[in-house]
């Protein structure tokens, strides 16, 4: 028997979600049709919350409230010249979970992929350039050791120097799996490659 119209859309629309695959967001759409207790209701009311109240940081991209600067961002206590690049906000809280990191970030939204089309004007890089025109500061790279990571630092890295020769570049050690996702790595394997970066 072929499923309502309506269950179809919303099974597709969580199956748009990151790491949902199609059988998953089936199941779901399902649970939330039948399931009592309001549940429905006060998902839809705490999405829509989250839409109407939460956006990007302005000055970094991590998660934070409207037109407000993110609780990294503010925090005096935190090292003013390290400047911490992650490809999202995923990978920065996991980071920020290691408990081994206490300077800034920055959150490009992505990697340069030329067969997904996203490509340099995609990324927050502007952003990025800004931040680093004056002083000595060191710009960590915390991206995913695969082809499209390397490639991503090596662009990045060229820009940068343009603008200031004086940023220092290192990387997390290579401890970390070459095509491995730093969201999902142990805490201390990634407390272990920040303490143990390098320069290049």
């Amino acid at each position: 028997m072929s499923s309502p119209e309506e269950l179809l859309k919303l099974s597709y629309l969580i199956s748009q979600l990151p790491g949902v695959g199609s059988r998953l967001a089936s199941k779901a759409a399902i649970y939330l049709a039948l399931n009592p207790n309001n549940y429905t209701e006060n998902l839809v009311e705490g999405i829509k919350s989250v839409i109407e109240k939460l956006g990007s940081c302005a000055n970094c991209g991590n998660l934070s409230k409207r037109g407000e600067s993110c609780r990294i961002c503010r925090n005096n206590l935190r090292v003013e010249d390290q400047v911490m690049v992650v490809q999202d906000v995923s990978g920065l809280n996991t980071i920020e979970e290691s408990g081994a990191y206490n300077g800034k970030y920055h959150v490009l939204g992505g990697v340069l992929s030329p067969s997904r089309g996203i490509t340099p004007v995609d990324l927050k890089i502007e952003g990025l350039l800004k931040r680093l025109v004056d002083g000595t500061i060191e710009v960590i790279f915390a991206l995913n050791p695969d082809l499209e990571g390397e490639a991503t630092i090596m662009f990045l890295k060229d820009k940068i120097i343009k603008i200031n020769s004086n940023v220092k570049f290192s990387r997390l050690a290579r401890g970390i799996p070459t095509g491995s996702d730093i969201e999902f790595l142990p805490g201390r394997t990634l407390a272990e490659s920040i303490k143990q970066r390098t320069l290049f």
